[in-house]
């Protein structure tokens, strides 16, 4: 499987939208990082939320709003080892990482980003969820490290393409995970990688370079979604970044999205 190139801002997705129906770009939900200055990019009116106002990160890593940059076409979302403001409840510092998510949300389309995973033990990933007091769902398109220990199952990490789901709350008690693989026997953080999710009322598709890596028959994911990327720290599945500015903690580094495309289906008779 080939690395894909970027691309064209207004292509629609790979994906075939199903008989009767067209792809329709979601602009509110989508971003090229190229024509709007960075000093109006966090406003309210615009698109993102920069930080997490009500999780602080994954300790001991914590969100940075100054970790997120937008520069040279890209959005940049930065780790690197720091210390955690002196107000923080114990356990969070050495590690600071970022969070943004979309201000609006969707049920069900198409979503679609073109990025370059970090090399590092501090994970990237791109991530669809909502909690409410009622309803809390979520749907992992990846999470990625290039940790250099090995899974469960005896495979690297680096070559891994972690995907879920979850439900954390529901009205009914429902609550549940339903973790997967795909081993792309490459390591996925040496080329810019195509990630997609297509999230129908009866079947969630994952893909990986325009090729589907998983099928999963949607029960209980019927609820508007943020579209979230973020980096965190996994103590116990990825392993820690060494400290002290060793050479070998690949730290400060940066998840790289070039764009973030999200489409909706439309019947092509209304």
């Amino acid at each position: 499987m080939k690395s894909p190139v970027r691309e064209p801002a207004h292509t629609p997705p790979q994906i075939d939208p199903g008989r009767g129906f067209e792809w329709v770009q979601d602009w509110e939900m989508s971003d090229e990082f190229e024509t709007v200055p960075v000093v109006n990019r966090w406003k309210r009116r615009y698109r993102w939320e920069i930080g997490n106002r009500r999780w602080l990160g994954r300790k001991p890593s914590f969100f940075k709003d100054e970790n997120v940059e937008v520069k040279n076409g890209k959005m940049l979302l930065y780790a690197k080892e720091d210390t955690a403001p002196p107000n923080y409840p114990p356990g969070y510092g050495k590690f600071s990482t970022a969070f943004v998510r979309t201000r609006k949300t969707r049920r069900y389309g198409y979503f679609e980003i073109y990025c370059h995973l970090r090399d590092s033990k501090i994970s990237s990933a791109f991530w669809l969820t909502k909690n409410t007091p009622e309803l809390w769902t979520e749907i992992d398109v990846f999470e990625y490290s290039t940790s250099d220990k090995i899974n469960t199952s005896g495979r690297h990490f680096k070559t891994l393409y972690n995907m879920n789901v979850h439900v954390h709350r529901h009205p009914h008690g429902v609550k549940y995970n339903d973790p997967k693989i795909y081993d792309a026997r490459r390591d996925l953080s040496q080329e810019p990688i195509k990630a997609g999710l297509d999230w129908r009322e009866d079947e969630i598709v994952w893909y990986l370079d325009d090729v589907p890596v998983r099928r999963y028959k949607n029960r209980d994911f019927h609820q508007p979604l943020h579209l979230q990327l973020d980096s965190e720290t996994f103590p116990n599945w990825f392993g820690l970044p060494e400290t002290g500015g060793s050479n070998r903690n690949n730290l400060p580094s940066a998840f790289e999205i070039y764009y973030v495309r999200t489409w909706y289906r439309k019947p092509i008779w209304d």
